[in-house]
């Protein structure tokens, strides 16, 4: 499984990077909040342990779903942990 489709794979990324580069370039536009809810379905955990998991507090989470993309930094945690998964 890679890191792309833990992510939600190309629906929620809107390109499937290839390189280091472009998922740099993916992490400093910030990913798609979509992707919290792509990650809880395939670890199979609730939001509140990826809160822990990620080191970001549930109520930004939360808020960064209705606003509909994460800050660059935490599409970095977002994308180490879908790439040790």
């Amino acid at each position: 499984m890679s890191a792309a489709s833990v992510l939600g794979g190309e629906p929620v990324l809107h390109a499937l990077p290839c390189s280091v580069l472009e998922w740099i370039a993916l992490v400093r536009q910030g990913i798609s909040a979509s992707a919290v809810d792509a990650v809880v379905r395939v670890m199979g955990i609730g939001q509140s342990e990826l809160s822990r998991a990620l080191d970001i507090p549930e109520r930004t989470l939360a808020r960064r779903k209705k606003e509909g993309v994460l800050s660059s930094d935490e599409s970095g945690k977002m994308v180490r942990l879908a790439q040790v998964i």
